[in-house]
């Protein structure tokens, strides 16, 4: 009767060193993925749009809001030949500046060094606010070529009423005359549009003062405006933008 040999493997898969690194990058690359994808859906969220331009006005990123800005037709901004640009020459001349001297004073100065403008309509009117802020606190050849660019819209959020009424606990009733007076109306003219006497009107402020522990109108609409959604209402879309995507 014959004998078999049998030949068992010298080591597992599992001992060997180069097999092992092998499974732990693995590991630490998915890691790694999942956290970008998580970086990545949070900046989709924010109400505020957000891109990272080069020196020469190139968007290498953009947030879901900035690419929505930048879709817009008759907007103050847009993407040419994938280089960002204001569509009033006067404010894409001061940008420029500002990218210019961000990028300039972030190798003079170990301080982070941001710069503000607006940007406005075809007809005059202020549309965005701009901060222009290095992308990177290091100073090296790589990293001190890019900005951000934060952009935000100046004008009531679509989803502002929700947020006031859930912050201060008001009633459907309380919120309209709210956001009536943060768009500048006033509390005769939000009576009138409801149908009701000034006198019920002024029953319901009486009720949103002790609410937000405020006492004139003045005080309640700077804090009704500084409550200003943080993210994306969930009725907007985030169309992506070609070429603004991902990072560099």
């Amino acid at each position: 009767m014959g004998l078999t040999l049998i030949r068992f493997p010298l080591r597992e898969e599992r001992d060997d060193p180069l097999q092992q690194r092998i499974v732990e990058l693995q590991r630490e690359v998915g890691r790694l993925t999942t956290e970008r994808d998580e970086a990545l859906g949070t900046l989709d969220r924010l109400a505020l749009g957000i891109m990272i331009l080069d020196r020469n006005m190139h968007v290498t990123f953009a947030n879901a809001s900035a690419r929505c800005l930048l879709e817009e037709s008759n907007g103050p901004a847009g993407q040419k030949l994938g280089r960002f640009f204001a569509r009033d020459p006067r404010d894409q001349q001061r940008l420029k500046q500002l990218v210019k001297s961000v990028l300039q004073a972030e190798c003079i100065s170990s301080e982070l060094h941001q710069t503000n403008m607006i940007l406005h309509g075809a007809d005059g009117t202020p549309i965005l606010s701009a901060c222009v802020m290095p992308a990177s606190s290091s100073c090296d050849e790589r990293s001190n070529d890019k900005v951000l660019l934060a952009l935000g819209r100046l004008e009531t959020a679509p989803d502002l009423p929700d947020c006031v009424r859930q912050m201060f606990s008001l009633t459907d009733a309380e919120t309209k005359y709210a956001i009536a007076l943060v768009r500048g109306l006033s509390l005769a003219e939000e009576a009138e549009a409801q149908g009701v006497r000034v006198s019920t009107a002024r029953t319901h402020l009486a009720h949103i003062f002790q609410k937000t522990n405020t006492h004139q109108q003045s005080q309640l609409v700077a804090l009704l405006s500084a409550t200003t959604p943080a993210f994306r209402s969930a009725r907007l879309s985030g169309g992506r933008a070609s070429g603004t995507s991902g990072h560099a």
